[in-house]
């Protein structure tokens, strides 16, 4: 009896638990790399460079002043307007080292301010692979039948007219020209632990 009761008791705090809303995501500007064209490499204008950035989870908290949630979003690269990002590389160089069952499965994801994941779909801290933009494409066909009057026979003809979509994955694939200043972000799905290295690498062109 009472071994039935403690089950009813955990399922009802689980029930409870349930109704309550997530946090609200946070977008933190803390490990944000320049200001417009400041701070980025060298004669910035006319060039094409590699812009790196690091992002250690073990002093994660202090840097941005509270522990990392669910969906929270850090900023990480600033992107000038008129800049071109070709290709978007994210590894962990040091895994991720989860504290909790309340971590596991924490993946992270790459984009920008448009697109959470628009250059780097959501891989697991706990994977050495190296993650880039680099793009898979599909094509689906989509078939129309057509029916039009044969000016030569006098007679109504039919025909099917089969057309092509193509999509790219992820999104920025095939590279992205930024109109208007813009950052590269990373988005974690849960708290992604304590330890744990992140790089982030981007190809980039800018004609000012």
């Amino acid at each position: 009896m009472k071994s039935k009761f403690l089950t009813i008791a955990i399922a009802a705090v689980l029930a409870l638990f349930a109704l309550v809303p997530a946090a609200p995501a946070t977008t933190y500007t803390n490990l944000l790399q320049g200001t417009g064209t400041t701070g980025l490499p060298g004669n910035w204008a006319g060039g094409t460079y590699v812009l790196r950035a690091q992002v250690d989870l073990s002093t994660l908290s202090n840097k941005l002043g509270a522990a990392v949630t669910r969906d929270d979003v850090l900023e990480v690269l600033q992107i000038p307007s008129n800049a071109t990002i070709v290709a978007v590389s994210a590894h962990m160089s040091t895994l991720a080292t989860l504290v909790s069952t309340l971590t596991n499965g924490a993946t992270v994801s790459v984009g920008d301010g448009a697109d959470a994941d628009g250059w780097v779909a959501a891989f697991e801290v706990t994977n050495p692979v190296y993650q880039t933009s680099f793009p898979t494409r599909s094509i689906t066909a989509t078939s129309t039948n057509l029916t039009y009057l044969n000016t030569t026979t006098n007679m109504q003809t039919n025909a099917v007219m089969t057309a092509g979509a193509i999509a790219v994955t992820p999104a920025y694939g095939l590279g992205k020209l930024y109109t208007t200043n813009d950052t590269l972000n990373i988005t974690f799905s849960l708290p992604p632990g304590e330890l744990g290295v992140l790089d982030l690498k981007a190809l980039c062109t800018y004609l000012p």
